[in-house]
Formats: C-alpha cells, sequence, structure tokens
C-alpha cells in the first residue's frame, strides 16, 4: 500500500521521535547541573525557537536570560524566576524542572544533546518552509514572481540560519471549490439552498448539518423525546 500522500501539496504532519524530547530535557538538565556551560549550549542551539516543546522553550528563555544578567542558576532560583513571570504551572511546575536534572545522565555531554534539539529545530524549520512554498505554488491565483521571491526568501533565510518564518497570513490559501448541492436528492437540495437563503451563509454548513441528521437518520431506529411527557 502506498504511503505517498494524496496530494503533492500536502505534508503529512511528523511528530517529533521521543529522543528529541529526552535531548531537549537533557540541555536543560545540563544547564541546571553545570551553568557554566550555558553560553555554550545556547550558541550551538542558535537562537530562539530551537525547542520543540513550548514548556522547554520557556525554562530556556528563562535560563538564558538569567544567564544574561549574570545571575547564579539552579533549580530553587530558576523557579522563583518562572513564578514571578506566570509561568511555573504552564511547564509542569517545580517538579518538572527536577525531572530534567535526572533525565541527564551526566552535564558533560550537554554539547550533544543541544546538537540534536538544533539539527531537530533545522529539520522543523526547512519541512515549514517548503510546506510552505509548496502551498503557494499550488495556489494558481499567486502571482508567478511573488512565489518565487518568497522561495529565494525562504532560501536565504535557511541558509542564515533565520529562526523565524514570515507569519503566513490568513486567508492566504486558494479558492476553495463550492459545496455540490446538485449531487444531493432534490429534497434534500432545496432544503439546504433555502436554509442558506434564510441565514444568508454558504450552503456548505446547511448541507453539512444535513448529511450529519440524515446519517442519524440512516444509523437506526432513534426514539426522540423533547422533553419529559
Amino acid at each position: 500500500m502506498s504511503t505517498e500522500p494524496a496530494h503533492p501539496n500536502v505534508i503529512p504532519f511528523r511528530p517529533e521521535p521521543a529522543e528529541v524530547k529526552a535531548a531537549e530535557q537533557a540541555v536543560i538538565g545540563a544547564a541546571l547541573l553545570d551553568p557554566v556551560q550555558i553560553p555554550a549550549l545556547a550558541a550551538q542551539l542558535g537562537g530562539p525557537g530551537a525547542f520543540y516543546h513550548p514548556a522547554h522553550e520557556t525554562i530556556w528563555r528563562a535560563i538564558t536570560l538569567m544567564a544574561d544578567g549574570e545571575r547564579p542558576v539552579d533549580p530553587l532560583l530558576l523557579t522563583g524566576v518562572l513564578r514571578a513571570q506566570g509561568d511555573l504551572v504552564r511547564i509542569g511546575g517545580p517538579s518538572y524542572l527536577h525531572a530534567c536534572v535526572e533525565a541527564t545522565p551526566t552535564a558533560a555531554n550537554g554539547d550533544y544533546y543541544a546538537e540534536i534539539v538544533r539539527v531537530a529545530a533545522e529539520r522543523r524549520r526547512i519541512n515549514t518552509a517548503t510546506s510552505r512554498l509548496a502551498h503557494m505554488a499550488g495556489d494558481g491565483g499567486a502571482d508567478l514572481d511573488d512565489v518565487r521571491a518568497a522561495a529565494l526568501a525562504a532560501l536565504a533565510d535557511l541558509a542564515t540560519g533565520e529562526s523565524w518564518l514570515d507569519p503566513v497570513p490568513l486567508g492566504s490559501h486558494g479558492t476553495l471549490p463550492t459545496f455540490p448541492v446538485r449531487a444531493l436528492p432534490k429534497w434534500v437540495g432545496g432544503y439546504v439552498e433555502a436554509v442558506a437563503e434564510f441565514t444568508q451563509t454558504p450552503p456548505d454548513m446547511a448541507a453539512t448539518m444535513a448529511l450529519a441528521a440524515l446519517s442519524t437518520a440512516a444509523g437506526g431506529r432513534v426514539g426522540v423525546e423533547i422533553r419529559p411527557g
């Protein structure tokens, strides 16, 4: 059976492997066990957005903020900083910081774990850029010069290690096909068109609700009681 996506412009979602989460925890654990490593780890990670898990990114930003301010870094002090920022509960509480430390075999291998995190982040950036460009290229209404310029800009950003891509504007997708109301039975199509006209909404909404009601009715005998009695 083929595993290729049904549409060439659709890239299936692939969650990060478990080893990436473990590596992210180990980077945080190494920084807490040996704060002297923090500048080297930060340089190897290559800037913001390297962590896949939001909690890890939040923790790492707090760690680097403390290190940049020449403040000592340890789990207890980091807990206080995260609490002051209102992020402590969001990252899993003090126990999660200790879990990161316990998950770190040794702080001496922090650079190795940071490299795993950096490579995974780079792959995500490439995947995001190519997915966005494929979407733009598949939009028949997009100007070819704009698509070409976006492709060149994305390649330049990837070559220079740019961490963040430009946000994708809402409504940038291509024109979607209209719902095939004529494919419905005549009486259902008439109902859909009447509801769409009355509510001044696209027929898609009325049609999907009609299909849901029909599928429920076709599923078997159902007794409906509006209220007791």
